[in-house]
């Protein structure tokens, strides 16, 4: 019996000290404002638990695909985060949506739209501009679409600068270099304006107004329908959904442990489940929005390629 307990707690002990390793495989660089906020989550899933160690694998490039692909050679252990490129990579055919299912969400950023062609501090101060120049990370993303369905309520052209992310748009609008229209942080907002006068706050990306800039509206609120940029994370099926429910579990035990406001500080992004909202409900509408809008932009994005 002696014998017995003894090598059931050196079985015990082995497991707690050994956990198994899952890696986040992200799309974006680590200077993505996101990625500061998932890793803080990474730090607080790594103590809430003994099972798994979770790390986080910086794979950017090939419009997002990558990092998903990498997840797909070990589906067992790995997980991805995706963004709106995610639709576009599936109506080209590659990546298969029913291969994968959401565990987790770090939701919308409630991000600034800036621009320095606009006459005021709205989107409708747009309207006299000769042209839309956006820098973003990939074609028919959030920030893209946001700048056709500016483009269409004002009979505005649309052109789409690629950079490795948002905050690199951002560096070459203020220097005057060609672009005029980006999407990203209201820190590098903040940052940024005084050293260009023509840099212009013109909306919010999300539903709700930033406390520091209640006069500036949302896009919603000025008749633009956009898709926020978003942040999800996701498994392969062949992950048992066992497994699933209890990495998105730890997952959503270490956002509520950081907290609200400090994700927000750090990102801009606002987790779902502070709104009593499942990553798969998130997932569904952010998604099927996004598809509708490409589908309604088909023409321009494929004219963009």
């Amino acid at each position: 019996m002696k014998i017995a307990i003894s090598l059931l707690f050196l079985i015990s002990s082995w497991v707690y000290a050994n956990p198994e390793t899952i890696r986040i495989q992200t799309p974006y660089t680590a200077s993505h404002s996101g990625t500061f906020a998932v890793l803080k989550i990474i730090e607080a899933a790594n103590r809430v638990q003994r099972d798994y160690t979770f790390l986080l694998e910086f794979k950017p490039g090939g419009n997002q695909v990558i990092a998903v692909r990498q997840m797909n050679q070990d589906p067992q252990t790995s997980l991805a985060i995706i963004a709106a490129s995610y639709v576009e990579n599936v109506e080209a055919g590659l990546i298969r949506p029913t291969d994968h299912v959401p565990v987790w969400s770090l939701g919308d950023a409630c991000w600034t739209v800036m621009s320095t062609v606009s006459f005021n501090n709205t989107i409708a101060g747009l309207r006299s501009a000769q042209e839309i120049i956006v820098g973003t990370v990939g074609v028919g993303n959030a920030s893209h679409l946001t700048a056709l369905l500016i483009g269409e309520q004002y009979g505005i052209p649309v052109k789409l600068v690629s950079f490795k992310s948002n905050f690199d748009a951002v560096v070459n609008m203020v220097g005057n270099n060609g672009v005029n229209f980006a999407i990203d942080t209201h820190e590098a907002y903040e940052n940024f304006r005084g050293k260009n006068p023509q840099l212009r706050m013109l909306a919010v990306s999300c539903g709700s107004r930033l406390a520091s800039h209640p006069g500036v509206r949302t896009l919603i609120e000025q008749g633009i329908p956009a898709p926020a940029i978003l942040n999800i994370v996701i498994a392969r099926t062949e992950m048992s959904e066992a497994k699933r429910q209890r990495l998105a579990q730890i997952l959503e035990q270490a956002t509520a442990q950081i907290g609200r406001d400090e994700i927000e500080r750090m990102s801009g992004f606002i987790p779902p489940q502070f709104y009593k909202v499942t990553a798969q409900e998130h997932f569904v509408k952010s998604i099927d929005l996004i598809r509708q809008l490409r589908t309604r932009f088909q023409k321009e994005i494929a004219t963009t390629k």
